[in-house]
């Protein structure tokens, strides 16, 4: 009987005992691990105690080894190479595959309009121009109005469009009744409502009431009644505002911004603050059935709280509007669908004028324009907006 000490160190010790010295014999009892047997075949080859498959599979396993390495080592230096390369060109890569995704869906919202028979729910000019209270003469009384602002209320919002008229709709801070407000609605539900209108309508004029159920799901109804009254009543009038009924606006820094801009460079744009590629929903409270649009983005379109174009290109809107299918989300099928079609573009240059949702009196700021108030006292806000003006 023969005891060996083979491979001590690096591998550990690994002791066999009663070893025949035949060339078929195998160890009847070994304390070795799979990895230290073969170590030991190299050791004692020559003495005939090793199993040649295990010296085989040591080699294969060394072959192996330092192949792996190597190629990982080719591999991570092309890698590294590679994100340097997407790190220096990240926003060009961007643009060319933000450009092609955009350009295959305008290309197959084109195919939908070239081949779709014309939609069950679609605008006709007796849908949009249908009032109950028109006030037809509003921008007449005003010639020298440069904004019609129109807002979005429901009949019920009393005390919204009463604040509206003490702070950024107030014409004082107008002079030469630079900007007017009218507040559009919808049919009345029951008599309180009726008589709400009715008693608003006498008293303030600023009502405009339009022939169709004056519920969420008819914004789209509400903003195509609304461009069609100004195309019609207003188009003298140079700018053309969508507001809702819960905003504030920075008049100071609203008049300082239109006189910077150069008319001749927004004949084709909308103002406001870009939702770029937004997917469309398929479930919950703003879900678009597959039939009704099937791509799985928008194109860019503007926040609906409060957006600003020329108003001659409102006719361009009305216009399309009538070719392209109907969508309940007012704001991604007008100002993104429709708007595309028309050819009016839309711009994140002009977002940071946006406080998309104003919750506490930090927020806000002098470079600001428009506020979206999600929560407190608006008129407390405006008395602050008018100390930073």
């Amino acid at each position: 009987m023969i005891q060996l000490t083979l491979w001590e160190g690096g591998v550990g010790t690994c002791r066999c005992t009663r070893v025949w010295f035949l060339p078929s014999a195998r160890p009847k009892r070994c304390l070795c691990t799979m990895y230290q047997r073969s170590m030991a075949c190299m050791v004692q080859r020559l003495e005939g105690i090793c199993n040649k498959k295990l010296i085989l599979l040591f080699l294969v396993l060394v072959v192996l080894t330092w192949y792996s390495k190597h190629f990982i080592t080719i591999v991570r230096e092309d890698d590294s190479e590679l994100h340097a390369f997407l790190s220096q060109n990240q926003e060009e890569l961007m643009k060319m595959v933000d450009a092609e995704e955009r350009q295959e869906e305008v290309d197959q919202f084109h195919l939908l309009l070239s081949t779709a028979t014309v939609p069950e729910e679609s605008f006709t000019p007796a849908q949009n121009s249908s009032y109950l209270i028109e006030e037809p003469d509003f921008c007449k009384r005003r010639q020298e109005m440069r904004i019609i602002a129109y807002v979005h209320s429901s009949i019920s919002h009393v005390q919204k469009r009463q604040e509206t008229r003490k702070t950024w709709g107030n014409p004082m801070f107008y002079p030469f009744g630079k900007m007017s407000i009218v507040f559009f609605v919808g049919k009345a539900k029951n008599e309180s409502e009726t008589k709400i209108v009715e008693e608003e309508s006498k008293q303030f004029r600023d009502i405009i009431q339009g022939d169709f159920e004056d519920e969420y799901s008819s914004l789209t109804y509400k903003a195509m009644s609304a461009l069609t009254w100004i195309n019609r009543h207003c188009s003298n009038v140079m700018w053309t505002l969508h507001a809702d009924d819960d905003i504030l606006i920075n008049h100071y820094q609203f008049w300082k911004f239109l006189a910077s801009l150069k008319i001749t460079d927004l004949e084709d744009q909308i103002i406001c603050h870009v939702f770029g590629m937004s997917p469309v929903l398929r479930e919950g409270r703003y879900q678009v059935p597959f039939k009704q649009y099937p791509f799985s983005k928008y194109p860019d379109y503007c926040s609906g709280f409060a957006w600003l174009t020329l108003t001659k290109s409102v006719s361009r809107l009305l216009q399309e509007s009538r070719n392209v299918p109907f969508l309940w989300v007012d704001d991604a099928w007008l100002t993104g669908v429709v708007a595309r079609e028309a050819g009016l573009k839309v711009s994140k240059a002009y977002n940071n004028l946006f406080e998309m949702k104003l919750t506490d009196s930090s927020q806000l700021q002098k470079e600001r324009i428009f506020y979206h108030v999600e929560s407190g006292n608006r008129l407390a806000y405006w008395e602050q907006l008018l100390k930073l003006s």
